[in-house]
């Protein structure tokens, strides 16, 4: 059995591609396992292409950390450049299409610029879609959390 990549099968259905898709191509398209690239979201910087802007996804962890409290993550966010706040926020929620699938349900960006009394921007993915909560800032952070960071 052959492959195919996500990036094939987004190229096999682009809307430029309608009707010019063979017999062949659909065919082999059918006899293909998925391969799905793997990402291990534990302390890897992500990279989030989304619009016209490039962002960093970052753990605000450090090696051998299992969870922080909310002073840490404030301290680190701030370090990290990575304090965004309600605008950023929102263009992520507006371009979330080009959020990866594989991080559904495995992270959520947490935006440390943007809080109202004891509460923090929160934007995960519920099952269905990606979505942005209040979430209280008095408790503690493990590695399914990602600090965002505006790289251009």
């Amino acid at each position: 059995m052959s492959k195919i990549t996500t990036g094939q099968i987004g190229e096999l259905i682009n809307q430029s591609n309608s009707g010019k898709i063979s017999r062949e191509m659909l065919q082999a398209f059918l006899n293909c396992e998925l391969v799905v690239p793997h990402l291990n979201v534990e302390g890897e910087v992500i990279i989030l292409h989304l619009g016209d802007r490039t962002y960093e996804a970052l753990t605000p962890l450090k090696p051998g950390e299992i969870s922080i409290c909310d002073c840490t993550m404030v301290q680190r966010s701030k370090e990290m450049r990575a304090y965004l706040g309600e605008e950023e926020a929102r263009y992520l929620m507006k371009h979330q299409a080009g959020i990866p699938v594989v991080l559904q349900g495995r992270i959520s960006f947490i935006f440390r610029g943007w809080c109202k009394p004891d509460h923090a921007a929160e934007v995960y993915h519920d099952g269905a879609e990606w979505v942005m909560t209040w979430a209280r800032i008095d408790g503690s952070y493990g590695d399914g959390v990602r600090l965002v960071r505006l790289i251009k």
